[in-house]
């Protein structure tokens, strides 16, 4: 019989004599370097990812945490999950590694990761801010703004995923800041760290040219794709010269008409985005581009190979203000809690400089409530039938 005791000792004097010394006698530089690649360190944070806690749904709607939401944070793999974002977050550069010019998209279940990934962030930064460490939490929120930088728009999903990481950083900083007295020296950090950090991306014109680019690589580089779409395309046009003209055409001139018809719509679409007219007005008008570009389909135009990436425009405008709204929002209220950390008391109206409500361009409406104040948007967003308001605590100082 294998004495174990005895097996144990051995393991650790072959360790000590032997593999410990051969370490240390290792030369300086003998590990690699650290990824310099932001996404390879995301990636193993998502392969990491623990599965959501119990209710931590309801600390996202405002609850405070509790004991189990505390325990479970503590606990690994979080605490590992977490220390990954971190350093990824350091990094300047960030390429996800996405096959282009094959048009290959995010696989879904990368979606899924970096959704629960955003989650969690909001829960550990609310959940430092109820245990009273307010900087670490805030330092939370700003890491979250680097996070969907990183996310970019080199895909529509990825895009509107960095939205959405920006929202939820707004979101959990409303919640920190409701939750401690207004301190003038915390005020003024977080306010120039959301001026010079960057979060989710806007440039129209790079990211709607590539969401086009890599839905032309997705065609050209699954030919039976294509090759079935014409037959149902085909198929749907009820004009039979139109059908039999689109008939005699090879699969290559005709993709070269849907080409120059997406590429109308677009061009059409960026004159839209550049203009000055009013946010209801620039729905309204990408709104008629994406009727014309389905009537256009269902007459037999070509551009019906396209019409969804046409009709990710008005949604990409959208997604784009309603992300704008809350972080405006944000801003105002970090002035009103300057005031009040200076004075102490709100302001009877909101100072005439502070960024306006996307919707309408005007300020904010503005009211004191018994718990703080409350931001309100003046024009309805065109996607709901409600006018966006953000309410903020005001926390007393203690006596």
């Amino acid at each position: 019989m294998v004495n174990t005791a005895n097996l144990g000792r051995g393991i650790v004097t072959y360790l000590s004599l032997c593999v410990i010394p051969l370490i240390h006698a290792m030369p300086a530089g003998a590990l690699p370097p650290d990824p310099n690649n932001a996404a390879l360190l995301y990636y193993q944070a998502c392969l990491m990812c623990p599965e959501l806690p119990s209710g931590a749904g309801s600390v996202v709607q405002g609850t405070d945490p509790n004991d189990q939401v505390r325990e479970y944070l503590k606990r690994s793999p979080w605490p590992e999950t977490l220390e990954l974002v971190q350093a990824a977050t350091d990094l300047s550069r960030c390429d996800w590694g996405f096959l282009f010019s094959r048009g290959l998209l995010p696989p879904p279940s990368l979606i899924f990761s970096l959704n629960r990934l955003t989650f969690l962030l909001g829960v550990q930064a609310r959940t430092l801010a109820a245990d009273g460490q307010i900087r670490s939490a805030l330092e939370n929120c700003i890491r979250m703004r680097r996070f969907a930088a990183h996310l970019g728009d080199d895909t529509f999903l990825m895009w509107v995923l960095s939205e959405k990481m920006d929202v939820a950083a707004s979101s959990a900083i409303q919640y920190v800041l409701g939750v401690t007295p207004p301190d003038e020296t915390t005020l003024l950090w977080l306010q120039a760290q959301l001026r010079s950090v960057p979060g989710a991306p806007w440039r129209p014109e790079e990211a709607l040219h590539r969401f086009g680019d890599m839905d032309v690589q997705g065609w050209r580089a699954h030919p039976s794709k294509h090759k079935a779409w014409r037959e149902a395309f085909l198929e749907d046009i009820e004009d039979e010269a139109v059908r039999k003209e689109r008939q005699n055409l090879d699969e290559s001139p005709l993709f070269d008409q849907a080409l120059q018809s997406f590429d109308a719509a677009l061009r059409q679409t960026l004159d839209v985005l550049r203009s000055d007219v009013p946010y209801s007005q620039k729905c309204a008008e990408l709104a008629q581009i994406i009727d014309r570009a389905w009537e256009k389909a269902e007459q037999g135009d070509p551009v019906a190979t396209f019409v969804d990436s046409v009709e990710h425009v008005g949604e990409y405008y959208r997604i784009h203000v309603n992300a704008t709204a809350p972080l405006n929002a944000l801003m105002n209220a970090i002035e009103l809690y300057l005031i009040k950390a200076r004075t102490g008391h709100l302001p009877r109206e909101l100072p005439a400089y502070l960024p306006e409500d996307p919707y309408s361009g005007k300020s904010f409406e503005y009211e004191t409530t018994k718990e703080g104040f409350v931001l309100r948007c003046r024009t309805k967003p065109v996607d709901s039938s409600s006018i966006r308001q953000f309410p903020f605590r005001v926390r007393a100082q203690a006596n």
